[in-house]
Formats: C-alpha cells, sequence, structure tokens
C-alpha cells in the first residue's frame, strides 16, 4: 500500500500547488482592482484560473514528469503493473479532490462562482481528455523530457492548441469575453459529448500504449 501513497502524495503536492497558484492569481487581482472584489468575483477568477492551469498541468505532467517518476520507480524494483496503476491513481487522486474543491466553491457562491453542471460535465470530460492526450505522447516518447523529438514538439503544441480550445467548445470559458460560465450561459452538450468520447478513447489508447513502454523500459533493465 505503501507504494500507491507515494503516487498519491505526489498528486495532492501538485494539486496543492495549482490550488496555492489559483489562490494567489485571484488575490493579486483583487489588489489591482480599483473596485472592492466580492466573494463570488473572487471565486470566479479563482476558479478560472484553476481549471485552466490544472488542464495543462495535467497534459503536461504526463508528458514530462511521468518519465521521470516511471523511469526511478522501475529502477527501483518495482513492476510495470504497479507503476501503471500509480499513474491511474495519480490521475484519479488529482481528479477527486479538484471535484470536491470546485463543489465546494459552487456551493458556498450558490452555484453563481461556476454551475453543478459545469463540474458535473465539462470539466471531467476535458480533464479526462487532456490526460488521455497526455498519455499518448508520453508512452511514445522515445527521448528525455529535455530532448524532445521535431514530431513529439510539435504534437505537442498542436495537443495544448486542442486542450485551449476544448475548454471554450465545452463552454468553461467564453470565447468572447473570457469569462468562466457567464451568466445565462449554458454546457454546450454536443460538444461536452464529443470531447467526453475523445477523452475516454485517448486515455483508453494511451494506457494499452503507456504499458507497452514500461514493458520495453523494464526489458532494458
Amino acid at each position: 500500500m505503501n507504494r500507491f501513497k507515494y503516487w498519491i502524495n505526489v498528486s495532492l503536492k501538485d494539486l496543492s500547488i495549482i490550488v496555492l497558484g489559483s489562490i494567489a492569481y485571484a488575490l493579486f487581482m483583487s489588489i489591482v482592482d480599483e473596485d472592492p472584489m466580492s466573494l463570488i468575483g473572487f471565486s470566479k477568477i479563482m476558479v478560472y484560473f484553476f481549471s485552466i492551469i490544472w488542464f495543462f498541468f495535467s497534459f503536461i505532467t504526463s508528458v514530462t514528469r511521468f518519465v521521470l517518476l516511471t523511469n526511478v520507480a522501475i529502477s527501483m524494483g518495482e513492476t510495470r503493473k504497479n507503476v501503471a496503476l500509480g499513474i491511474h491513481l495519480y490521475n484519479l487522486t488529482q481528479f477527486i479532490f479538484a471535484f470536491l474543491i470546485l463543489n465546494i466553491v459552487a456551493f458556498i457562491t450558490d452555484y453563481s462562482a461556476i454551475k453543478l453542471v459545469t463540474v458535473l460535465t465539462s470539466i471531467p470530460a476535458t480533464y479526462l481528455f487532456s490526460c488521455g492526450v497526455g498519455l499518448i505522447i508520453y508512452s511514445n516518447s522515445k527521448t528525455d523530457i529535455t530532448t524532445k523529438s521535431v514530431p513529439a514538439t510539435i504534437l505537442m503544441f498542436v495537443a495544448i492548441i486542442v486542450i485551449f480550445s476544448s475548454c471554450f467548445l465545452t463552454g468553461i470559458a467564453n470565447l468572447s469575453s473570457g469569462e468562466l460560465f457567464p451568466e445565462g450561459s449554458i454546457v454546450p452538450t454536443v460538444a461536452t459529448c464529443i470531447i467526453a468520447a475523445l477523452g475516454i478513447l485517448a486515455y483508453f489508447i494511451g494506457t494499452i500504449l503507456t504499458r507497452k513502454r514500461l514493458c520495453k523500459y523494464e526489458a532494458c533493465l
């Protein structure tokens, strides 16, 4: 069980950095804003920053940090099966706690800062998509994080653009105003379902490719 606690602790540590960064950003914006900021306004800025950064961080973590974490774990004698489970546990832990945080913010602001439907649909769909694409690129990376090949680098930029676009397509951010779920907005159901389906497919493919990568790495030791 201790081996899995490691992945949980790392996941929570990474998530805490994003949460603290989001709070710091909201505090900074409240200071530079001439008008006093309400709790709902503060929460909107914090949640908006948190959501966008969290998706990108989930993608970047899969592409970069997992390389180090998995290589070290296998080098220390851990099985590839447990390492693969650790990766899933890392992603699941972040989702559960982020889900709780967003629900708490929604509840204390009477669902004005972020809608419940957002927490239940758009955010899980985009997060799953980000993690899935990240796993695919990670599993196909033949070099370390400092010597990415040109195709992998191009693919990363394309993936970032797609993830950024999915935030608008699923309604997490308003394309014209940049606001997070402005008052009266609804979740684009079709776009959210498409992103969710692509996320499930990407994560499934990424899982299979990741197991192959871990198998090859284990065989080289």
